[in-house]
């Protein structure tokens, strides 16, 4: 038998298109979603399998139901599943966000990992299977597989699969269920079976089910042709938001750009319901109700009673107000924007829902005794323009002294919590939030133009900066909607206020501390952490990871911020600019109170950088707030 050669074109061509087909299909399998850097903020916790940290364990996400995935992501943003850490990291998120984020990680499938070996009798493991297959009938209990799937790898298009999870992490759920911690859209079926299966069972059920191998490439099963054994509220369709009560009154424009819905809605379901806890230094007050209920809101007050209460920061009744209602900069509304304002809360569904009674510390509890703060620090007064100056210039002051109340937070307190300087805006601990407001003075605002100003009020992020934290809510909820005139006003204004700079305004660069101390550790953690985005050099990525070099962050006395970002991570705000905004992963549950300080002591002095040590003991105070 002889066989021919090929021809060497023939034998050249052969290769080059087996190298073009190898090439076609390791480009399909290695294309990059937009998304694979963006959730970096997820993928640091969950990873592909789920992963047990000393703060708790971390669920597999991958390959779960998409809708599913996007219920749970909407129970931590509207309070119905408590875990400070996700509850931060959704907080600025949009519908639309949470669910690209939900449809990315469905479509992710790795082999599932192999059970951990457990400790339970074959007496246990025959319960649980019982009880997973077959019920309960005799207590109307349902098998979960008649809703998780014959093979418990979950359901299209929201019920999630339960088969390998580890045994802790599935009793930790169902007490959380039982304690109220975690809750699901009513008809909350969980809710009503945890109640029903005593401890025995549940161990029982959570040790067979972690004790099951999963086959690679599983997945969900397709939806049910016949109904599920029990009605489930995470089923029903996402239903499509009504156009909220009032829309396209002058008095929604205002609400929005005073942010007034952020205080006063704890429910996302009931706008403007009050009940929302605001902490201070002497203790907790609740946000009102201002729908127009005659019982909890404003339904029997009048236009000049909510004028009393804005202008004056008195009720209805007379009795004073609390300052953390800020009344020291709604004073300068006009009486026009006040009563559109009352027009719009006029015209929201009305709410029965009471206000808490406040929990202030004696002597703060003994109300009278603001007659004494407001002598000293509340000077009641319509806004009155500059006619020495222009129109943009004094619609800004308007803007940000009065409705924006950005002095609230971006100015420090002093005695009794009185702002001497407010209009300074020189900057400020946040009381209660344990974040610092960055001075807007004019030579902070300077330090870029009035376009990249405007852009990350608008966007919630710039070339080299992006909002975290409270401020992200405010770009969020106010900022992006208001109009482009609006925004360049405020720019216009905080640029050149007109107001006699501070010392502490005009200072230059501090001299480098003493920081020889966790510099090299630091330098060592940014390298392995920090230097894949905010690149080796801090100039980080425009219009996606901030630049850490010379920045008020990074230069400024407290590093609040920073150890919050590195401690939570999170996401900047989710708006019509920047739809699917970057992420940071939280490295709380990577690096110990010693390794923050000193990668932070390191960012804060390189680059140009002069800020002062970060000691473990202030990382250690915000941990875990």
């Amino acid at each position: 038998m002889k066989f021919k050669l090929p021809n060497p074109f023939e034998v050249m061509l052969a290769l080059w298109v087996c190298a073009a087909l190898s090439n076609t299909a390791h480009a399909q399998t290695t294309a990059k979603s937009p998304l694979d850097d963006k959730l970096q903020a997820c993928t640091t916790c969950h990873g592909a399998q789920g992963k047990a940290t000393r703060d708790g364990y971390f669920p597999r996400i991958a390959g779960k139901p998409a809708g599913y995935l996007y219920n749970q992501l909407l129970n931590f943003k509207e309070g119905r599943r408590q875990y400070p850490l996700m509850q931060h990291m959704v907080s600025g998120m949009s519908g639309d966000y949470m669910h690209a984020i939900a449809d990315y990680f469905a479509d992710q499938h790795p082999p599932y990992a192999p059970p951990v070996p457990g400790t339970a009798t074959a007496a246990e493991l025959a319960l649980g299977e019982r009880i997973v297959k077959h019920g309960l009938p005799n207590q109307e209990i349902p098998a979960c597989s008649a809703c998780h799937g014959q093979n418990l790898t979950g359901r299209l298009p929201a019920i999630p699969g339960l088969a390998g999870m580890p045994k802790d992490y599935l009793n930790a759920q169902i007490g959380s269920w039982r304690s109220g911690k975690r809750k699901a859209q009513e008809p909350d079926c969980m809710a009503h079976i945890v109640q029903k299966l005593g401890n025995t069972e549940w161990n029982a059920i959570a040790s067979w089910l972690a004790s099951q191998t999963v086959a690679d490439q599983a997945q969900p099963e397709p939806p049910s042709d016949s109904p599920l054994p029990m009605e489930c509220g995470s089923l029903k369709p996402t239903q499509v938001p009504k156009a909220p009560a009032g829309a396209n009154m002058p008095g929604e424009y205002l609400a929005k750009a005073g942010n007034c819905a952020a205080c006063h809605t704890a429910q996302a379901s009931k706008p403007f319901a009050g009940g929302v806890p605001i902490e201070t230094p002497y203790g907790t007050v609740y946000s009102s109700n201002l729908t127009p209920s005659k019982t909890h809101g404003l339904g029997r007050w009048t236009k000049a009673d909510f004028w009393q209460a804005m202008h004056h920061g008195k009720s209805r009744d007379g009795h004073l107000l609390y300052p953390a209602f800020p009344y020291t900069s709604y004073t300068k509304l006009t009486r026009a924007d006040t009563d559109a304002l009352f027009d719009y809360l006029q015209a929201q569904t009305a709410v029965d829902k009471p206000t808490p009674e406040a929990d202030m510390r004696f002597p703060f509890n003994y109300r009278p005794l603001l007659a004494v703060w407001r002598w000293a620090w509340f000077n009641p007064g319509e806004f009155t323009p500059n006619a020495q100056r222009g129109a943009a210039w004094n619609r800004g002051a308007y803007l940000v002294q009065g409705l924006g109340h950005c002095a609230v937070c971006h100015s420090s307190y002093g005695t009794l919590a009185g702002q001497a300087e407010p209009l300074q805006l020189a900057g400020g601990l946040v009381p209660g939030l344990g974040w610092y407001a960055p001075p807007l003075t004019a030579r902070a605002m300077q330090q870029q133009t009035s376009e990249e100003w405007l852009h990350l009020l608008q966007t919630g992020a710039n070339s080299d900066k992006a909002v975290y934290g409270p401020m992200a809510d405010v770009v969020a909820h106010s900022l992006q909607h208001l109009r482009q005139a609006d925004l360049q006003a405020m720019v216009v204004y905080l640029q050149n206020p007109g107001v006699k700079a501070t010392a502490s305004d005009d200072a230059t660069v501090k001299a480098l501390p003493d920081t020889a101390f966790g510099m090299a550790q630091g330098k060592a953690i940014y390298n392995a952490h920090c230097a894949t985005c905010h690149q080796k050099d801090g100039r980080g990525q425009a219009s996606a990871y901030p630049s850490l070099r010379y920045s008020t962050p990074q230069n400024a006395d407290t590093a609040v911020n920073m150890v919050n970002m590195v401690l939570y991570g999170g996401f900047a705000p989710s708006t019509v600019g920047n739809p699917q905004p970057y992420g940071m992963p939280p490295y709380s549950l990577v690096l110990n109170d010693d390794e923050i300080a000193n990668v932070l002591t390191y960012v804060r002095n390189t680059w140009g950088n002069a800020g002062t040590r970060v000691k473990p003991h202030e990382v250690n105070a915000l941990r875990g707030r």
